[in-house]
């Protein structure tokens, strides 16, 4: 457990619950999540200064698909969560805080045609690529 984050909020998903659908994570994954949160989420919570709200944390197979979810995501293995601010402005200034933690596998400041706006942040145990891309449009 993080000082800003939790497993239960990381696999926390609407559509699981709506449909009842366990999305609790074990083994690898709950591992995953927890450096997800120790090595980004936190840190970056930290800095920003204000809470941040997981909008899509742990998928497994099923609700992955059911999202719409690429089947190579990383959400699959609890090594990505998107988050968001209360506005387009702060989601950006949590993407930049981000940036310069540098402590990232993959970082997506990404839009859909409907205008929302997140940011994408993985982290594997092993061999993160930092990966930036700004504005990638899902």
């Amino acid at each position: 457990m993080g000082k800003y984050f939790n497993i239960k909020e990381l696999s926390y998903s609407r559509i699981a619950a709506e449909k009842g659908i366990n999305n609790t994570p074990i083994g690898d994954v709950k591992r995953n999540l927890e450096l997800l949160i120790d090595k980004c989420l936190d840190p970056i919570r930290q800095e920003y200064g204000k809470p941040i709200t997981v909008s899509s944390g742990y998928r497994n197979y099923l609700v992955n698909q059911l999202v719409g979810g690429k089947a190579t995501s990383q959400h699959l293995k609890g090594e990505a969560a998107d988050i968001v601010g209360k506005n387009e402005k702060e989601t950006r200034r949590i993407f930049e805080i981000a940036k310069e933690q540098g402590n990232y596998d993959q970082l997506l400041f990404e839009s859909n045609k409907k205008g929302s706006v997140w940011v994408h942040i993985s982290c594997k145990p092993e061999g993160n690529r930092q990966q930036c891309i700004d504005n990638y449009i899902v």
